[in-house]
């Protein structure tokens, strides 16, 4: 298998919940922590993209600022790309709890069989881009979108003419998640309760 790194993006300003994202306990565990404890199983190498380079020192990994700032997450996965060691890296959100190494090992298996310079998931109509496996072939794609100012991954994504983009579907998905818990993210404080209730096993994420 080819090496991979294992990137966690943490540079958004979490403005809607209020407080760091990141660092918000489910199930007793920060968030960014459960995301490590997966990735430890995974990848030899991680490391995280912020907008400062320093907000998560005390976790004791390798931690990187955004070399474009205030480029939301397409400039966290340019930035990630650009400080990988590795042809291809996993990138998810800081914000998302219940991560599956299942469907990541099945997402980097899609992008490894078939030299894939994208793989990302689709759940119901919405892609998961920060939930997604990236080459460095990726690069020069996305820093042109950067200057000229498209921001939006899923444009991105879809636009991404001359590279070969795996999308992976929800049935395809289903056998290692059925749930569909590794695409929860928390934005408010009312995705922390129900995150908090999923953990607890009294509750659903419904995707629809």
């Amino acid at each position: 298998m080819e090496a991979i790194t294992g990137v966690i993006l943490a540079g958004g300003k979490s403005r809607r919940m209020g407080k760091d994202k990141a660092l918000i306990p489910v199930g007793g565990i920060p968030v960014i922590k459960r995301i490590i404890y997966v990735f430890n199983e995974i990848f030899k190498d991680i490391f995280i993209v912020s907008d400062r380079g320093n907000r998560y020192r005390d976790l004791g990994y390798r931690e990187v600022a955004d070399l474009i700032p205030h480029k939301g997450p397409l400039g966290g996965i340019y930035t990630a790309l650009y400080y990988a060691t590795t042809d291809l890296i996993f990138v998810t959100s800081c914000d998302m709890p219940f991560i599956s190494g299942k469907v990541i090992r099945f997402i980097i298996e899609k992008g490894i069989k078939d030299k894939y310079d994208m793989v990302i998931p689709e759940v119901d109509g919405r892609l998961h881009p920060l939930h997604g496996l990236y080459r460095k072939t990726c690069m020069t794609h996305i820093l042109e979108k950067i200057k000229t100012g498209v921001l939006d991954l899923h444009s991105v994504i879809k636009g991404a003419k001359g590279l070969h983009v795996r999308v992976v579907s929800r049935e395809e998905i289903i056998p290692f998640d059925p749930s569909m818990t590794s695409f929860f993210n928390m934005n408010t404080m009312e995705d922390l309760i129900k995150a908090q209730s999923i953990e607890k096993g009294g509750g659903k994420y419904e995707t629809r």
